[in-house]
């Protein structure tokens, strides 16, 4: 099993999925503040909410993995991963927020 290429795939989107979340992580909160104008407490949030939210995908996408199988289920992460990635110039605060998140000037 570790010398065929399935595993080889999982094990290099797996390091990849890793480095990309945890990286990103430790260093939301001053990016969220610099660059998005987020003040220090919606950004502490802002990295609370993505804990809580990285803690019930754990519990939602195991499940899932164990059902539909484990390529598959990396597959699909990965898939949803580059999409963010390729939307995130979208992405632009909305309205809402502005009131509630961000510093007023």
């Amino acid at each position: 099993m570790l010398r065929t290429s399935e595993f080889k795939l999982m094990r290099v989107q797996f390091i990849l999925v890793l480095c990309g979340g945890f990286g990103i992580i430790v260093h939301l909160k001053p990016l969220a503040m610099e660059f998005a104008g987020f003040s220090a407490t919606a950004a502490t949030g802002l990295v609370g909410l993505i804990g809580i939210s990285n803690l019930a995908g754990r519990f939602i996408l195991s499940p899932l993995s164990d059902a539909i199988g484990r390529l598959k289920s990396f597959v699909m992460i990965g898939f949803s991963m580059m999409l963010a990635v390729l939307s995130a110039p979208l992405a632009v605060p909305w309205p809402g927020c502005r009131g509630y998140c961000m510093e007023q000037p």
